[in-house]
């Protein structure tokens, strides 16, 4: 029976989220061994053990650090660019350094009025350009009768396969299908039929605007007491200022 050492700390002194594991130090020749008994084996070129490095569930770690870079892959898409912005001003908040030439490029590449594209942190990174309240001009602050404010994020629209009477018809760029009753028999019991449609995973998604109201645009410090630092959110709000900020 594996024997992991007494918790040091008000905790777990371990973790396992799909196929990341993490593990005291001292267990890991341990671990090691048992799961090499079970008949698995481990991804050596993302596994670490020895030195201050260390990487699980996507986050790169020097020292306790978190080191990992921002990625843009593609910016094919006005998605892709608040992506990247939302990103890089993330990082600029952590490391302090200023990424306003980088971001400011990135803005030229959109096409609309940017003011329209703010939306709150906590939205998701492909809604919208994350900004704090303070940024928001005047001009765009609308109401709704409840006194929240509005604005227009955006979501994408997973692409259907739509059933019809004795019919099956693909949307743009999927590959026609053959009629398969028992397969779609198969689909319903599945749970995967839906609207008369079966959601495809295919290419790049649609998106899709609507009104949203946001009862506290920056973060409720009394709500949000538990998981948000004050420190951390006047750092973003910072980056945003100096990467964003380019007065017309």
């Amino acid at each position: 029976m594996l024997s992991l050492p007494e918790q040091r700390y008000k905790g777990w002194n371990w973790a396992v989220f799909g196929d990341d594991i993490i593990v005291e130090s001292s267990t890991f020749r341990a671990v090691t061994r048992l799961i090499d008994l079970l008949g698995f084996s481990l991804n050596a070129r993302k596994t670490f053990n020895e030195g201050p490095f260390r990487e699980s569930c996507g986050a790169d770690w020097f020292s306790g650090q978190p080191v990992r870079p921002v990625f843009v892959k593609k910016l094919d898409s006005l998605q892709d660019i608040m992506v990247a912005i939302n990103t890089l001003n993330e990082w600029t908040a952590y490391t302090g350094i200023c990424l306003r030439h980088t971001c400011q490029w990135l803005l030229s590449g959109i096409r609309t009025k940017t003011s329209s594209l703010f939306v709150p942190r906590y939205e998701n990174a492909d809604s919208g350009i994350k900004v704090p309240l303070s940024y928001l001009p005047s001009s765009s602050m609308v109401y709704d009768r409840n006194k929240s404010l509005l604005y227009r994020p955006f979501r994408p629209v997973p692409k259907k396969i739509k059933v019809g009477d004795g019919s099956v018809s693909t949307p743009r760029g999927v590959k026609e299908l053959m009629w398969n009753p028992g397969g779609l028999h198969i689909s319903f019991l599945y749970g995967e039929l839906e609207s008369y449609g079966i959601s495809v995973r295919h290419g790049r998604p649609c998106y899709r605007r609507s009104s949203r109201p946001s009862p506290y645009w920056d973060w409720d410090d009394n709500a949000d007491l538990l998981r948000n630092d004050k420190s951390d959110r006047q750092r973003w709000e910072t980056a945003v200022y100096i990467n964003l900020y380019n007065p017309e």
